[in-house]
């Protein structure tokens, strides 16, 4: 896709997601291996042109749906994969969140009840 083109995280994706977490159960959680899934993300794609958000919907879509999965599946630990460019979700000059909503559904995949969800 173009970097001006919309990424929708439609249902027919999730069954992807589904298998390959079924692999990582049966392949190293069952046999006693914790697992830690080290870089994930969905790109962003903003257009550049005019600065319009055009996907950080789906992207929180496919964010908590990937992390709640992997804790279903087994308790898998996810961590974003910010780069600094089109994965980033946190500006390091100022230590701020850029996309909020993405944060929130990343946090609320856990569902643990003791995590400080700061509005900044």
């Amino acid at each position: 896709m173009g970097s001006n083109k919309t990424f929708i995280f439609k249902e027919n994706l999730k069954p992807d997601i589904d298998e390959d977490l079924r692999f990582i159960k049966q392949n190293f959680l069952d046999k006693g291996y914790p697992v830690v899934i080290g870089e994930f993300g969905a790109i962003n794609k903003q257009n550049l042109k005019t600065s319009a958000d055009n996907n950080t919907e789906e992207r929180a879509k496919y964010a908590n749906y990937m992390v709640s999965k992997a804790r279903e599946t087994g308790n898998i630990m996810c961590i974003w994969w910010d780069d600094g460019g089109q994965y980033r979700i946190l500006n390091r000059q100022d230590n701020t969140w850029i996309y909020n909503q993405l944060r929130i559904a990343l946090i609320s995949a856990t569902k643990r009840k003791n995590v400080l969800i700061n509005p900044q």
